[in-house]
């Protein structure tokens, strides 16, 4: 059985979505967590993450926690949906990176500039070099 550990806006919600795309059955578990601006109740006793955090995914008796792996973890579960390449497949090693990119460098980069304040987008089309084939 598929537990998954919940508050509302937060990462979790992704995984909530995940979740209803593979058709997975699941149980939801709602949680209190403490947000970046100071909000919330938490730390939840009920909460089996180490940090009290969310997703926490609960298969049976394995704990998955982090959104990267979370969603990782339920394609490969749930394989024939073909979200994954399997393990075995050339074009894992490029999902992976993907995966691994977003969460640790796209993303701390939107959070930090929503922490900011700042509303212009960066300028890409002027900062960024293209790139040049290799020869």
């Amino acid at each position: 059985m598929l537990t998954l550990f919940h508050a509302p806006r937060s990462r979790s919600t992704r995984i909530i979505w995940l979740l209803e795309e593979l058709e997975a059955p699941f149980q939801l578990r709602h949680v209190t967590i403490r947000y970046r601006d100071g909000r919330g109740d938490g730390p939840d006793p009920a909460n089996p993450h180490l940090d009290k955090k969310v997703p926490a995914l609960l298969h049976d008796d394995m704990l998955v926690t982090e959104s990267a792996a979370v969603a990782v973890y339920l394609a490969d579960l749930q394989s024939d949906a073909g979200l994954a390449p399997p393990i075995s497949d050339r074009h894992r090693g490029p999902l992976l990176s993907w995966i691994s990119w977003v969460e640790g460098e796209f993303g701390p980069a939107i959070f930090q500039r929503l922490a900011a304040g700042t509303e212009k987008p960066a300028p890409w089309h002027v900062t960024r070099q293209p790139r040049t084939p290799a020869a």
